[in-house]
């Protein structure tokens, strides 16, 4: 019963930081994702589309089309060819600032 209660709690708290970052988001007029996303890269460093897909909680199909509006904005740099799992995303410097704005 404890287990299931410790469970319940973390996922409360992760609903409710996904909120938060998607409220600070839209205060900044930027798509829902995008605060996780920044935030992840700017904490975690360069990340394959797999492993960041993981970390924000979402699944990689639909981070990919997030990506690619992402890097055509500047805010992230995807390296490498090939599969997915190959192409490794890192953060600019301009994503880095709005990462900074959104932690404020």
């Amino acid at each position: 019963m404890r287990d299931w209660s410790v469970r319940l709690q973390f996922a409360f708290a992760a609903q409710l930081y996904q909120w938060l970052l998607s409220s600070k988001g839209r205060e900044m007029n930027l798509p829902a994702a995008y605060p996780r996303v920044l935030l992840t890269l700017d904490k975690t460093g360069v990340l394959n589309q797999r492993q960041l897909a993981h970390e924000c909680l979402m699944q990689p199909s639909g981070l990919t089309r997030v990506l690619k509006d992402m890097e055509s904005e500047g805010l992230v740099m995807r390296e490498g060819k090939g599969w997915r799992g190959e192409i490794k995303i890192s953060i600019t410097d301009k994503g880095r600032e709005i990462a900074e704005k959104v932690e404020r």
